[in-house]
């Protein structure tokens, strides 16, 4: 006997009930599965928020000084663009260089509250979710 399977695919990620971070009342993240085209719209606070307004880079820097060889740490995070060139100084020598970063893109979403499910990009909880 063959057996036949029937797929059937859900639309979870359209439109999708959140908590407002502003006024708790419930709010709708539209475009969840793309960040770039995600907006969070309260209808009590007139919140909107878009995900591109969220993302931030993090810059840092890993080396060894080249005229003392002591380790310089560096970090940066919460910008709004990409730095070109950071100025740099070694604790130890007290020398200064002009360094390209490396960067990181996160998305700067609110604060979690602990224990309760949250949408992958703005970070509010889910409205009809609660603590057990």
């Amino acid at each position: 006997m063959k057996k036949i399977y029937k797929q059937e695919h859900f639309r979870y990620y359209e439109n999708l009930l959140v908590v407002c971070p502003d006024c708790g009342e419930d709010a709708v993240v539209e475009n969840e599965h793309n960040y770039k085209q995600a907006v969070l719209k309260c209808r009590h606070c007139d919140l909107q928020k878009n995900a591109l307004d969220l993302v931030v880079y993090k810059a840092f820097v890993n080396l060894y000084c080249p005229i003392c060889a002591h380790p310089i740490r560096y970090e940066q995070g919460n910008l709004k663009e990409k730095p070109k060139i950071s100025n740099i100084k070694c604790d130890e020598c007290d020398s200064q260089f002009q360094i390209q970063p490396k960067t990181e893109k996160y998305l700067n979403s609110f604060p979690k509250e602990e224990g309760l499910i949250h949408d992958p990009v703005f970070g509010c909880p889910y409205y009809f979710s609660g603590r057990f």
